[in-house]
């Protein structure tokens, strides 16, 4: 199968990206795929190259040929990668991907895993990296050397990066909502002409937790411009499936 463009999954942590990556690499030839499962046999706990190794790869000219880039990386790798590349996106209520995230670093963190939620949101480094306004960051970032080639850096955020933030969200081709991810997988089939063997949902958590309001409304302080980015970007999904 040949691909008219390459595409970039920009896979945002906790909004169902690693269920699309393998609906990708199982329904297509795995080799379009970077990174695939052979891929990331090679690498350390089965993470994604980071953004620094996808450059120098580049920049050595070892980087394998493939069609189809996923991962945790920022939505300016798009035009050093490809072309004229193609983007598939999901977002996921902010609150929500909070908590998710705040959950698997419990999960996988032992010092984390008896921490209440007030404790681990008074951890400066780890919501400045990974909780606050995540997923306008990647979309914010001007280039390499603002993120100092790591997406999990943080980034002061203004009216001005918010801007670019939402220009670049209109210019991705296929916008996923993860609490609708079986219309946003048939988006992304329509679009590219793709036919998934199976919908996958994998590493799902369900967390029915009772936060207080004082834990919710700190969510939603350090979510500000995700909170308004994920309207915007709905806003269009829904436009898309009607």
């Amino acid at each position: 199968m040949k691909l008219e463009s390459g595409i970039f999954f920009i896979h945002i942590m906790k909004t169902a990206g690693t269920s699309l990556r393998k609906m990708l690499t199982e329904s297509l030839d795995e080799s379009l795929t970077y990174p695939n499962d052979k891929d990331l046999s090679k690498t350390k706990n089965r993470f994604y190259p980071s953004l620094s190794e996808i450059i120098e790869q580049m920049e050595s000219g070892d980087l394998r040929d493939f069609q189809i880039l996923c991962g945790h990386y920022p939505f300016f790798l798009g035009e050093l990668v490809f072309k004229e590349p193609k983007y598939i996106v999901f977002l996921r209520d902010p609150v929500t991907r909070t908590i998710s995230m705040i959950e698997h670093r419990k999960l996988k963190t032992p010092e984390y895993r008896k921490l209440s939620y007030e404790e681990i949101l008074e951890n400066q480094t780890f919501v400045d990296n990974q909780l606050r306004n995540y997923q306008t960051k990647v979309f914010a970032f001007k280039g390499i050397e603002q993120c100092d080639r790591d997406t999990n850096m943080p980034l002061e955020l203004n009216d001005e990066n918010f801007k670019l933030a939402l220009d670049r969200i209109d210019k991705v081709d296929v916008i996923g909502i993860t609490e609708r991810f079986n219309e946003s997988i048939s988006l992304v089939e329509k679009e590219f002409g793709f036919s998934f063997d199976k919908r996958l949902h994998a590493n799902r958590g369900a967390y029915d937790l009772q936060l207080t309001n004082g834990v919710r409304q700190k969510i939603m302080d350090i979510n500000e411009y995700d909170l308004a980015l994920y309207d915007y970007a709905k806003s269009r999904f829904l436009k898309s499936i009607a």
